[in-house]
């Protein structure tokens, strides 16, 4: 691309060719005021405030859309520049509402500060009326458009980076205003309330409603949201010891830029919720009564010693969070294994996990994701299975909706309930239930039998190709025709456009895998990426979409019964022996149990003893009685939480920990991304962070290393795990990294196949046998129930349920069904069914959804009295490689 010289403001510069000359400028360090301008949304030239004048012609120029040409003579500040750039402002100021004392941007807002560099003090015009009153009509944004200067930044937050389409602007002249169609109140315009058009509006137009404090903020601390696993840069508002809102950090590199979603941004009241745990509590006889530190310490360290002692020290087991640190993680493992000598190690709810580290490898980073998020928009096909970003990992959605609407990406949905990516799709497919495996392998089929792999350049091996080619043969495109029931033409045409796409991306989900075939299906989307290169180029690759904060750092610390911090083998005696080194402690070396076995073995009396860090099984995990009846036969349980939870109510000791404002630490996210939490506010209570309470009961279980900080542990961290080798708290200080980091020159790695480990794209996996559809005859009443995600609550509710704001606006729980469906039953919109399966029955209203397939309920899991897992039943026979279904058969019958 060529350069362009020129000259502003007697300095000559040159830039590429489109470059506008704002751009230009503040590369220069040259200040322009701009309203209606931000780097991330498209330059509209609205406010006219960014005016400069080119001095040849005398034209002034609205710099925010004016591209530099070749000679250009720039003043920014000439007196004519300054006299319209005056007249500009003064007009908005007329018709703006003396109101700045009361007004929540304060003097934040940045009219009155471009007001001020332009010495604008009392107006000499007459006043134009322009109030329109306060709106409100949702529990997160309310709107004065009296305030409203139409910059446009609401409508392009909305349409460039959210990819929404809730607003738009609406009439004409003075009357113009952004506006939902037909006015109607944000909460019925499809408006997903993440609060960009808050962050970017320049003046008091758009504001939070009910602030969790009338402060503004005093200090903003850097952090890292706590809900999915997108790794949201945040910071974090502090005043008087509290915080008092959350907003992006709005770094150029980082994952979310200048957005959240609506629990990043409205979901943090729990951190004051006045239900934390404030003081330590040990059971005496019936009741849990308040003791001290020291009390409840030595209680946890004497009953995990006597249950060791007495049974071995096999019947301990440690259930640690994917919601505390990398540093926490790292401290449990270490006291299970180094302490407890047992590798009965496992992390979070057995519904949100990702598939086993070892079903991926070491080729395909173990199950993270092998690219950036922000590579999505850099494809030119992406292929979403198995997930609903939407409602799990809203910036994914965005980057995908970006692609497709902004860059002409195609974008093949494979899901046969309709969601928000439905619209932007090419091709959205709507397999049967369970037959998600049978689609891919038609799209492998056509790839091999029209040879496409040739024609896009992939190197495969022979050996391989012939392998693969024997293994999928059995399945052709009438047998997937018949297994999926989606025709062989459009199998025939999505394979092509997929394969022709490149670079393409794979995003997947656990709703790939519904009926434990998981196997087949992760095997072949595998070979689908071998097969066409994706796995290994800019603006490919392959994510799997984790739902947990730090889901990917708890994998990465060892929380798994079967790998060491990094990925190493325990059974590996070199491996071994560099952790028995460090820590002055043997390592058990054969495999322990995951969360769900731990809980089988606590009903079975194998296990005697846990440590809950941060979960809640009875209210995470399939069938809560029977985890509950499994827990109390426990011998000793010891639970360490923000919360009393239906699990802590059970235990022996409970100890209170810190939320992730009040600690430090860091988080990686599903890309591989690590950040720093900081301390934003002070300790709730007697509460004191993870990491600390660790340090303090292995100290009295015998571990003699002792830790000052979270920086101490990272520095361990650093010399016995590979991936983290150059992951300092010093260069965290100055930006993210991606791992692999090998070391302290390595800058780490954004995309894996640059520097991870080997892996070949000419070598494909064995497909396991594949196990065709069951078709089941049902009965009139009788459906398939999908227990699925909600975008406003979270988990088990635990945190997200704390927040008035999401309660307040989905409070309650809603059955979908197919109108089809409920015209059949009897049933209308808002009827209320009762649904019976096998062990428990729930009463609920219905909503109509056409997207959903006939003979098929959706239950968004929402926090409430009656726990929705409890309708499944515990899978104890469930492969253990993948996190438990959330699909029943259940009955429906009108209340």
């Amino acid at each position: 691309m060529s350069t362009v010289t020129v000259t502003i403001d007697g300095l000559v510069a040159s830039g590429k060719a489109g470059t506008t000359i704002l751009e230009l400028a503040k590369d220069m360090g040259i200040h322009i005021p701009t309203l209606c301008y931000n780097a991330h949304l498209s330059p509209a030239g609205a406010c006219r405030v960014c005016l400069v004048e080119e001095e040849k012609s005398g034209t002034l120029l609205a710099s925010c859309v004016a591209p530099i040409a070749p000679g250009m003579i720039i003043q920014t500040h000439s007196p004519k520049v300054l006299e319209t750039r005056k007249m500009v402002v003064t007009l908005m100021l007329a018709s703006h509402p003396e109101s700045c004392l009361l007004c929540d941007k304060g003097n934040r807002c940045q009219l009155r500060q471009i007001a001020s560099e332009l010495d604008i003090g009392l107006l000499d015009l007459y006043k134009l009326p322009n109030y329109s009153g306060t709106i409100e009509v949702n529990p997160f944004i309310q709107r004065d458009l009296s305030k409203c200067i139409l910059c446009g930044k609401c409508i392009r937050a909305d349409q460039d980076l959210v990819v929404e389409g809730a607003i738009d602007y609406s009439r004409r002249g003075f009357d113009a205003q952004p506006a939902t169609l037909q006015d109607q109140p944000l909460d019925q315009s499809g408006c997903t309330f993440c609060g960009t058009c808050v962050v970017l509006c320049p003046t008091g137009a758009l504001s939070e409603k009910d602030k969790l404090s009338v402060d503004t903020a005093a200090s903003k601390i850097p952090s890292v949201c706590p809900y999915c696993a997108c790794g949201c840069s945040l910071l974090l508002g502090t005043n008087g010891g509290k915080v008092v809102e959350a907003s992006p950090n709005g770094q150029k590199d980082s994952v979310n830029y200048p957005t959240l979603c609506v629990k990043g941004r409205y979901g943090l009241e729990f951190i004051n919720s006045p239900d934390r745990l404030k003081t330590p509590l040990i059971r005496k006889g019936e009741k849990l009564v308040e003791c001290a530190w020291e009390e409840a310490l030595d209680c946890v360290a004497d009953g995990l010693q006597r249950v060791r002692n007495q049974h071995g020290p096999d019947t301990l087991a440690f259930l640690g969070s994917a919601r505390c640190t990398n540093e926490e993680n790292y401290l449990l493992q270490k006291l299970a294994r180094g302490v407890a000598e047992t590798n009965n190690i496992d992390h979070g709810s057995s519904f949100h996990r990702l598939p086993a580290p070892h079903v991926f490898g070491p080729g395909l980073a173990w199950g993270a994701m092998t690219n950036p998020i922000q590579d999505l928009e850099e494809s030119k096909c992406i292929l979403v299975i198995g997930a609903n970003p939407e409602e799990t990992a809203p910036i994914v959605a965005y980057k995908i909706k970006r692609a497709v609407r902004l860059r002409g990406a195609r974008l093949i949905l494979i899901d046969p309930r309709w969601t928000k990516l439905a619209p932007f799709a090419r091709s959205w497919l709507r397999p049967k239930w369970g037959t998600d495996a049978a689609l891919i392998l038609s799209f492998i089929r056509v790839i091999l039998d029209e040879k496409i792999w040739e024609r896009i350049g992939i190197e495969v091996n022979p050996e391989g190709l012939d392998r693969l080619w024997e293994e999928i043969s059995p399945f052709d495109l009438t047998w997937a025709e018949q297994e999926t029931g989606i025709s062989k033409e459009v199998m025939r045409n999505s394979a092509r456009e997929f394969a022709g796409g490149q670079p393409a991306a794979i995003v997947f989900g656990n709703g790939a895998w519904p009926n434990g075939d998981g196997v087949s299906c992760l095997h072949a989307l595998i070979n689908l990426a071998l097969l066409t290169g994706t796995a290994g180029v800019r603006g490919g690759g392959l994510y799997p979409l984790g739902k947990e904060s730090n889901g990917q750092g708890a994998r990465d610390m060892g929380m798994l019964p079967d790998f060491l911090p990094g990925y190493q083998s325990p059974e590996d005696s070199v491996i071994g022996k560099k952790f028995a080194e460090t820590w002055g402690k043997s390592l058990p070396r054969q495999k322990g149990l995951t969360a769900l076995e731990m809980v089988k073995g606590a009903q079975d009396g194998k296990i005697r003893g846990m440590y809950i860090m941060g979960e809640n099984p009875i209210r995470s995990f399939p069938d809560g009685p029977y985890v509950k009846q499994a827990l109390t036969k426990l011998d000793f349980l010891v639970v360490q939480d923000l919360f009393l939870t239906e699990t802590a109510k059970l235990a022996k000791v409970i100890l209170p920990a810190c939320s992730f404002a009040e600690k430090e630490g860091t988080m990686t996210s599903a890309e591989r991304r690590l950040q720093r939490l900081m301390e934003a506010t002070k300790p709730v209570g007697q509460s004191l962070p993870d990491w600390k309470i660790l340090v303090e009961v292995s100290r009295r279980m015998g571990l003699s290393k002792d830790y000052g900080s979270p920086q101490e542990v990272m520095d361990e961290i650093n010399a016995l795990v590979p991936i983290y080798g150059g992951i300092t708290y010093d260069r965290l200080a100055k930006g993210s990294l991606f791992w692999p980091c090998w070391d302290d020159h390595d800058p780490g790695h954004a995309h894996f196949f640059e520097k991870g480990w080997s892996w070949s794209p000419k070598y494909f996996l064995n497909l396991p046998r594949f196990n065709s559809h069951e078709r089941k005859e049902r009965g009139n009443n009788s459906f398939r129930l999908i227990l699925g995600s909600t975008l406003w609550h979270f988990g088990s509710g635990t945190r997200s349920f704390r927040s008035p704001k999401l309660k307040g606006f989905y409070g309650q729980r809603i059955l979908q069904i197919n109108p089809e469906d409920a015209g059949k039953l009897g049933l209308k919109e808002g009827s209320r069914v009762k649904i019976s399966a096998p062990q428990k029955e729930m009463s609920l209203g219905i909503s109509c959804q056409e997207g959903l397939p006939p003979g098929t309920l959706f239950l968004p899991v929402s926090p409430g009295e009656e726990n929705v897992y409890d309708l499944l039943p515990f899978p104890s026979d469930w492969p253990m490689d993948f996190p438990a279904k959330k699909t029943i058969e259940v009955k429906v019958e009108r209340i």
